[in-house]
């Protein structure tokens, strides 16, 4: 198993900011649709900030993307965007 996956699947895996530009992707054989659907086989959810509120989102109409898993960090994450809406 590769570094990534390790990482991806470990109990607690990381929050990421993910920044995704259409055009470097194509260029290099890849696309939004891609990562996303990897992230989410992976378990994490994706948030977006549209007009000053967090919110989950699908990821395909936003280019600045938090995402969250299961474990601590995800848990954390998601009980402060609770406790602030």
């Amino acid at each position: 198993m590769c570094g990534a996956n390790k990482l991806l699947e470990a109990p607690n895996p990381p929050i990421i900011l993910l920044e995704t530009d259409d055009e470097t992707l194509d260029r290099m054989g890849s696309s939004r649709y891609d990562i996303l659907s990897f992230l989410k086989c992976k378990g994490f959810l994706f948030w977006e900030i549209n007009s000053g509120i967090l919110q989950i989102t699908d990821g395909m109409t936003c280019h600045d993307i938090f995402c969250t898993a299961r474990g601590i960090y995800g848990d954390r994450f998601r009980a402060l965007v609770n406790i602030n809406q």
